[in-house]
């Protein structure tokens, strides 16, 4: 599930604020601070589907507005060093899923992973897509 946050002041805070208040919750959280809707003064992060409720219960102290979670996606990768030495990648991957029709929630990029979600229906197609493109086809 894709969580969240918003009526955020002061982005970096409240990064840190809400993994601390996931660790303790025990929430297993994923991408915390790099997703969200993208609007102004909004932290997120992707958390499995089965700890959606912990997690917005545990992210309700963070910043002044509401915590919202979007169920039912699921989270594709490229993984590989390439992601570092290609800046092009990053944008490359989701291109691939939106060329096909997949719609593509959130993506995030780090060192060596450029991640994106998309709804749960279009995990394997995503796969499929991916591993085309990037293994079979080459980048």
């Amino acid at each position: 599930a894709l969580l969240g946050v918003t009526g955020v002041a002061d982005l970096p805070s409240a990064r840190a604020e809400l993994d601390l208040a996931l660790a303790g919750a025990g929430v297993e959280a994923d991408l915390v601070g790099l997703v969200g809707s993208g609007g102004p003064g909004e932290v997120g992060c992707v958390v499995p589907a089965e700890q959606s409720a912990a997690a917005r219960r545990a992210a309700a102290g963070v910043g002044s507005g509401e915590v919202a979670a979007r169920p039912s996606l699921g989270k594709v990768s490229v993984v590989g060093e390439g992601v570092r030495s290609d800046p092009g990648l990053a944008g490359r991957v989701p291109g691939v899923l939106t060329g096909a029709g997949v719609e593509v929630v959130a993506a995030a990029t780090r060192p060596i992973r450029v991640s994106c979600l998309v709804p749960e229906g279009k995990r394997e197609e995503s796969v499929r897509l991916l591993q085309r493109a990037f293994v079979e086809e080459g980048p």
